[in-house]
């Protein structure tokens, strides 16, 4: 309820009431429908005339009966209202004192109130009173319906509050209320809801008496006015327990006078939760004390647990407690308010009402609202001794973080969520206390003299004039000026900046607030207060025991860069806002800064593109509550800067923008980021060399390439250590958390923990790479000696858009060692596909968590790699391992090694044991001759260990008498696995210039080998196709280079057919033909995480080359294709028969992509002697989804289906392509082509219905 009033004619302490069930004493006495007992203890109201229709009043049989249950003398008599009756009572009070020491009245029946025209105005404040009656019981299973509907409206329009603040039961002076009960209920009823004690007589000499509420169930429309459920007022030693309120104000309302009122088991909503207060109207003295809420669940409230006092009031209110709280959507779930007002009459005066002693601990749930704390005390006294402890509030939104801000409040917290704004605005509160205190003081000049407002420096703020000189000015009087703080201020408009540098250092040291710019803070709080919040708190500076600070920025406007690049011209192009040198920097508010990126993304050299604000050496640094979109390269980068702060931002730019980071961190140590969202075309934080003690939490990530340590050893020595990341949740990125490092490079990266990390629907959950070479060009054939030590995954769960969830790739010279793996459970988000996880030279454990299969396959792996690392050439390590060396190779790159090669296989596949390796030792290359490595074999696993080069003749006569179709083939190699950073060199040019390239060898073939596992290496120049699966089933390919020239025929990078349940994924490949083609017989093959460039795309076919072929159950997902001839393709030729159905594309990228979709089934390559049939190849259930990028041709979408059978159920969803010439349009063509398209640039209209 917003105010209490007493009632003006009697001043009685007042109290609703609506007690349930059936009391003890009730269950244990006889009731009669008529009459009394023979003891006289039991009155109907019945026998006194009532007649119970609902219609009839019955106030005065009401009244009757009670003047006999008043004066009985018998002990505990009991009024009786029966069941299966309702009684009309106009506003009846039943008064005291009574004969008997204890009075019962049970309601087993339904009591109605009148509607609002039979009531007089003498009667408004009050409906069913009960005054002076010691020992009252009221109990029973019936409801109270106070009829309230009849008055809301005219509360809602009144300007006369009085009769909007009737009361239904009032009960006065000393009683005892004892329920025990279960079941009655109030419906309907105008403040009826509404409880009140009051009590006016004080007998200190005698035993305090105990109130008891319990049971109740009362209800009222969200929307009733000011239906309170229970007030308190001038009360001693309440108790309300195990009862259910839900009303449109507050549930319960403890007001002044009130001590010792114990709150437990209720639960509250909707309603305004259960507040103490409000105290001090009128500038009167209020005082509470002892009260303790505890085990009380708030479900949809608009406030939680609150405390309010007025303006201008006194007192206090001390010794207050709030544990074991659950909240669901709880609007502000924990509040004080000392600037309480209702909107009308506000003072312009803080209260004087003192809070000390408040505790809130253990709450645990939801909120509504983003700020879940807000702790706003007055200017003149603040609160002390608030605690809060092991408390943890969530938003009920996934998409926003929650925060905590205060005013004044001084205290301690502990375990608590969110804390980001105790800390830093408890500062605030200092200041608000230092700023009244100068008012007297001469030494210092006025504090309005130290904030600078850029507008007074010559800003304009119209988006288009150059307002970087005023900034700068603004800047230099705020950073020399001879004050403990300076502000600089940045009002509402937009204001356009040029490249620019603030630097310090600076003489304030301290942050001062002015007197007026400290009210204009706190009246912007009170209005978002009394509003909806939407977004986390946008106001701070410092902690609970004032830490010295430096500058505030306050940017309520926004700022934006140039949008053309001419206008950068003369300027530094590293960065665009940049801030050197400023120790206990503040940046806050609620502005946005646009970078204006897209003018940069297309441009070849992004490396050299600015940054959109860059902190360099500031230390203390505070950056809180802006809005950063669209940088031309990292949104925020912070090098050098030691204790750090960065809360609630958002970070957005498009998923396609490159470069463009979240934030960066370099060089810098003591750096917190929380409480904040964002969404790039990168990594969302991006953690470099020499950081340490860095802590990131509630960070929601997505879309981008998730967070990242390093990449570390570019070309020197990196360290990075203690780093944390919790309580964070990616959604649709790239990759989750990850650790890579370059090769060649040295150092260490320990002490890294993620915990209670959420992953959605993520491509690379979890990922170390030592491997990094993002450009897959040029990339150095040396394993990475940045040691990675104390690496722990826990507490981590959801969905993978990849197969592969774990993948960690370590050195092979240093490793990774102590990385621990604990309650790690990630799931395909295909339900029933199973994920797993692989390592290389990875030592630690792993427990509870799921995949684990590779785990321990894999850890057998790293294990045989430290042996291939340490065998000699002259002895055999184990009789399980088969090094090359050890059968005769020599590994110069001109000897043929072929004969060893196929010695040391024979030994390894015939070898007696579970599991056999064959060793290619790094640091040789090996010069083989077609060779074929067959089974079966005997060991269930086979593990060719690929760690040095092999190269195939470079001379076509050195092919004499061998098969020329392969050089090198596995057949009949089941749970074969070919792992390894090293490299297969196809010599291809010695065969490319040759009219007959289609007698051409292949590279690798790989025929009947079910189970394969390739994954690692890099294969180049291939004299035809890299890599050729034939009738393999189970097969998984990852982690692969393929590399020919652009202009090399025929070189496909992977050709799969009559394949079944094959994944290839997280490769890279740039051919002179398909990336990947897919042909007859082959099925549900997935494809994800693949770049192709150049080549001529990702396609299923050509199919029915004077045959029948079927394709079905193809997955191509998350694939990047660049400057490739064609994108994603379907070819079948003219004259085929068969089908090819239930094929998928989605979330592909195209970039300046030939063709970039394409059905064609009048396939013809060589455009000679072209059979002039259709195909009867039938081409059904494809689709196209959430597809973007650049075309270099016109026509961008090409769908020729085949005269007689068409192309069916095609469906394109969100597909984006535009051309890579600015402004030119993109058009699509379909030939016989079913099916729908929504959501698609350039519309394709072509399409049959």
């Amino acid at each position: 309820m917003e105010t209490f009033l007493h009632d003006p004619a009697t001043d009685l302490c007042t109290i609703f009431l609506v007690i349930c069930c059936v009391s003890t004493l009730a269950c244990s006495t006889p009731v009669y429908s008529h009459g009394s007992d023979s003891s006289g203890n039991i009155f109907d109201v019945m026998k006194y005339g009532a007649t119970g229709d609902g219609e009839t009043d019955d106030s005065q049989e009401f009244l009757k009966a009670w003047e006999e249950v008043c004066g009985a003398t018998a002990s505990s008599p009991i009024l009786i209202i029966p069941a299966k009756r309702t009684f009309l009572l106009s506003p009846v009070s039943s008064r005291g004192p009574c004969k008997s020491p204890s009075i019962n009245v049970q309601i087993s029946g339904d009591i109605v109130a009148p509607s609002k025209s039979a009531w007089t105005d003498k009667d408004q404040t009050k409906w069913i009173h009960f005054t002076n009656v010691k020992g009252l019981e009221v109990s029973g299973n019936g409801s109270i319906d106070g009829q309230g509907s009849s008055w809301w409206k005219s509360c809602e329009n009144s300007l006369d509050f009085i009769p909007c603040y009737f009361d239904g039961v009032r009960i006065s002076h000393n009683f005892y209320i004892a329920t025990n009960t279960f079941g009655q209920r109030l419906w309907h009823s105008l403040n009826v809801t509404k409880t009140q004690w009051i009590e006016t007589s004080k007998q200190p000499k005698k035993p305090p008496l105990s109130r008891w509420v319990t049971g109740l169930h009362m209800v009222a429309p969200e929307t009733s006015p000011n239906t309170d459920g229970i007030d308190i007022s001038n009360s001693k030693h309440v108790t309300i327990q195990d009862s259910q309120i839900a009303t449109g104000d507050d549930c319960i309302a403890i007001n002044g006078g009130s001590s010792y009122i114990n709150i437990t088991r209720v639960t509250c909503g909707p309603g305004r939760g259960i507040s103490v207060g409000s105290l001090g109207i009128n500038g009167e003295t209020s005082e509470v004390e002892e009260v303790h809420v505890r085990n009380c669940t708030f479900k949809g409230t608009q406030n939680g647990a609150r405390i309010k006092t007025w303006q201008g009031g006194s007192g206090y209110a001390r010794k207050i407690s709030f544990v074991d709280i659950i909240l669901f959507a709880a609007k502000n779930p924990i509040l004080i308010d000392q600037f309480y007002c209702d909107h009308k009459h506000c003072e312009n005066k803080t209260s004087a009402v003192k809070i000390s002693e408040v505790s809130y601990a253990r709450f645990q749930g939801t909120s509504s609202c983003s700020e879940a704390i807000k702790l706003q005390c007055s200017k003149s006294i603040g609160c002390t001794g608030i605690v809060l402890n092991n408390n943890t509030i969530e938003s009920a939104n996934p998409q926003e973080n929650t925060c905590s801000i205060c005013i004044n409040a001084h205290g301690t917290f502990t375990a608590t969520f969110p804390t980001d704004h105790l800390t830093i605005f408890l500062v605030l509160c200092m200041v608000v206390v230092v700023s009244s205190a100068l008012g007297a003081t001469k030494d210092l000049v006025s504090s309005a003299s130290y904030a600078f407002s850029v507008i007074s420096y010559g800003a304009i703020g119209d988006g288009t004039t150059n307002d970087s000189q005023a900034f700068m000015k603004a800047w230099k009087a705020a950073c020399e000026a001879q004050s403990l703080a300076s502000t600089v201020l940045i009002p509402a408009k937009t204001f356009l900046l040029k490249p620019v540098t603030f630097s310090g250092p600076c003489t304030p040291s301290r942050v001062y607030v002015q007197p007026h710019y400290t009210l204009k803070i706190q009246d912007e709080m009170l209005k978002r207060f009394s509003s909806s919040c939407t977004r986390p708190s946008k106001y701070s500076a410092g902690d609970i025991n004032g830490v010295e600070l430096k500058t505030m920025n306050r940017v309520s406007g926004n700022i934006i860069a140039p949008n053309k690049k001419s206008e950068w011209d003369g300027s530094h192009i590293n960065s665009w806002l940049s801030f050197s040198d400023i120790n206990n920097l503040i940046i806050n508010g609620r502005g946005q800064i646009d970078g204006q990126g897209s003018i940069w993304w297309q441009q070849p050299c992004i490396q050299n593109v600015a940054s959109a604000l860059t902190f360099n050496r500031c230390n203390g640094l505070r950056l809180n509550g802006l809005t950063h979109i669209n940088s031309p390269r990292s949104h925020i980068t912070i090098t050098h800067c030691n204790g750090a702060v960065i809360s609630n931002l958002c970070i957005v730019a498009p998923e396609t923008s490159p470069n463009t980071d979240g934030i960066d961190i370099s060089g810098s140590t003591s750096v917190q980021v929380r409480n904040s969202y964002i969404g790039t075309g990168d990594d969302c934080i991006a953690i470099s060399g020499g950081s340490s003690d860095i802590n990131i939490s509630r960070v929601t990530c997505g879309p981008g390439h998730g967070i990242s340590i390093g990449a570390l050893g570019h070309g020197g020595y990196d360290t990075v250590e203690d780093i944390h990341v919790k309580n964070c949740t990616f959604k649709e990125t790239l990759n989750g958390v990850r650790l890579k490092t370059w090769q060649g490079g040295s150092g260490y990266a320990r002490k890294v923990s993620f915990e209670k990390i959420k992953f959605a629907a993520v491509n690379n959950p979890i990922i170390i790479d030592q491997f990094y070479c993002p450009s897959h060009v040029n990339c150095q054939n040396q394993t990475s000696a940045v040691k990675l030590s104390d690496i722990s995954f826990s507490g981590i769960m959801g969905t993978s858009a990849t197969d592969e969830v774990i993948n960690l790739s370590c050195s092979q010279t240093v490793g990774c060692t102590n990385i621990a793996v604990d309650h790690v459970y990630i799931t395909s988000t295909t339900q029933g596909r199973r994920t797993y996880a692989s390592c290389f030279n990875a030592h630690g454990k792993f427990s509870h968590s799921s995949p684990a299969d590779h785990f321990t396959f894999f850890l057998v792996l790293c294990m045989v790699f430290r042996l291939a690392t340490s065998v000699t050439n002259n002895n055999l390590v184990s009789s399980s391992s088969f090094n090359a060396m050890d059968f005769g190779a020599v590994g110069d790159g001109t000897s043929d090694d072929s004969q060893a090669f196929l010695k040391a296989w024979k030994a390894a596949c015939k070898a007696q044991s579970n599991a056999s390796s064959l060793v290619i030792p790094r640091n040789r290359t090996f010069l083989l001759k077609p060779a074929t490595f067959s089974g079966p074999c005997t060991p269930s696993r086979i593990y060719f260990l690929l760690s040095g080069n092999l190269v195939a003749p470079n001379r076509k006569s050195a092919w004499a008498g061998f098969h020329i179709n392969s050089w090198l083939t596995f057949a009949n190699v089941n749970g074969l696995t070919i792992y390894g950073r090293g490299q297969v060199d196809g010599q291809g040019s010695a065969w490319w210039p040759q009219p007959c390239l289609h007698n051409a060898t292949n590279a690798m073939i790989f025929n009947r080998c079910n189970g394969l596992r390739l994954s690692g290496s890099t294969h180049i120049n291939s004299p035809r196709s890299h890599i050729i699966l034939t009738k393999c089933h189970g097969v998984i390919i990852s982690n692969l280079h393929i590399i020919a020239p652009e202009t090399s025929p025929n070189t496909d990078g992977i050709d799969i057919s009559g394949s079944t349940n094959v994944q290839v994924r997280n490769s890279y490949i740039g051919t002179g033909d398909d990336c990947v083609a897919i042909s007859g017989g082959s099925s549900n093959v997935n494809i994800t995480g693949v770049t192709c460039g150049p080549g001529h795309g990702i396609s299923i076919g050509a199919l029915g080359h004077g045959g029948y072929d079927t394709v079905e159950d193809i997955l191509v997902r998350n694939c990047t294709l660049k400057g490739t001839m064609t994108g994603v393709r379907i070819k079948s030729w003219q004259g085929g028969e068969g089908y090819a159905r239930k094929i998928s594309f989605e979330k592909i990228k195209f970039v300046a992509v030939n063709n970039p979709i394409i059905i064609d089934q009048y396939y013809c390559p060589s455009r000679v002697n072209c059979q002039n049939k259709t195909s009867a190849i039938k081409l059904s259930d494809i689709s196209y989804r959430g597809i973007l990028g650049t075309s270099t041709t016109d026509e961008v979408i090409n769908l020729s289906c085949s005269e007689s059978v068409g192309c069916t159920n095609i469906v394109l969803d969100h597909v984006y392509i535009t051309s890579t010439i600015p402004g030119k349009k993109a058009y699509t063509n379909c030939i016989n082509a079913y099916g729908r398209s929504t959501h698609t640039k350039p519309t394709v209209k072509c399409l049959l219905a």
